[in-house]
């Protein structure tokens, strides 16, 4: 398990520096974002959100 977690550490560092690259507009990093961020995007919760009591 601390190898799966420390991949997870170490490649969601690099989709941080990705994202950051491609907010401040470097044009090569766009296509590497918009890969990454389908795979990075927050999912919700089914359930336990709007669960009525």
């Amino acid at each position: 398990m601390l190898a799966g977690s420390e991949a997870l550490q170490a490649s969601m560092l690099y989709y941080g520096q990705v994202k950051e690259a491609h907010s401040k507009g470097i044009v090569t990093a766009k296509p590497i974002y918009e890969d990454l961020s389908q795979r990075f995007a927050k999912r919700s919760r089914k359930g336990s959100a709007n669960k009525p009591e």
